[in-house]
């Protein structure tokens, strides 16, 4: 369950947004919509533990009952997959993944990151690409690495800054259902930023609540 109460984003001394209370719980998908440059992308960088120096921001976050407000990134262990893929380019398919493993894990011998990249792999039918450049892979492709570097930590929570708006219609609908298989196949809560309404998870028990920013106020408008 990923908790909000009273969030608020200042700048400058001027109120950007106000969430005052959201709870996702896990496997499911809340949703955030809004106009460009109403705090949406910020809220979520606050959530992962990289707020901007040029916000204020005050409130409370839990996860699974946890306080998390004052806990650093790696404390938080939120995944985040944004818009781009951001893969290194200079960098294998295993290469990029291996990268987003902790050093202070049970994976620090290479046999166990190769284990566990493997496994992730195979398990989303891209062992085949392992060895691949970013640059040789198609964009469903791509987005599937991201999501799996995102995962890769058994993150808590995921966070998803309008990962799909890179896509033409056909992938667009192929990863952003295979998104959500994952995410209910993990058991996080999630929460998503988009523009586009048809990117909610279209089964009900995926929905998580659906959250529409007006006048710098994010309102529950929908429960699922």
């Amino acid at each position: 369950m990923l908790e909000l109460q009273h969030v608020a984003i200042v700048r400058a001394g001027q109120t950007l947004l106000e969430v005052p209370e959201l709870s996702v719980a896990a496997g499911k998908v809340g949703m955030i919509m809004g106009p460009s440059g109403s705090g949406k992308s910020t809220l979520l960088l606050w959530l992962l533990g990289q707020a901007p120096e040029a916000f204020d921001i005050t409130g409370s976050l839990r996860l699974n009952g946890e306080p998390m407000t004052h806990q650093s990134v790696s404390e938080r262990r939120i995944g985040m997959m944004f818009q781009s893929a951001l893969l290194f380019p200079h960098m294998t398919v295993e290469q990029n993944l291996f990268f987003a493993l902790p050093k202070q894990s049970a994976y620090r011998t290479k046999a166990a990151r190769t284990e566990r990249v493997g496994s992730l792999l195979a398990a989303v039918e891209l062992s085949d690409k392992a060895k691949a450049m970013p640059g040789t892979l198609s964009g469903g492709e791509r987005a599937r690495i991201a999501l799996l570097r995102a995962l890769i930590n058994e993150p808590k929570a995921l966070l998803l800054d309008e990962p799909f708006a890179a896509l033409d219609l056909h992938r667009r609908e192929e990863v952003r259902q295979w998104t959500f298989a994952q995410i209910a196949q993990w058991q996080i809560p999630a929460l998503l930023v988009s523009h586009d309404l048809d990117d909610r998870p279209a089964h009900t028990q995926q929905c998580g609540p659906l959250l529409t920013i007006a006048n710098g106020v994010a309102q529950c408008s929908t429960h699922a």
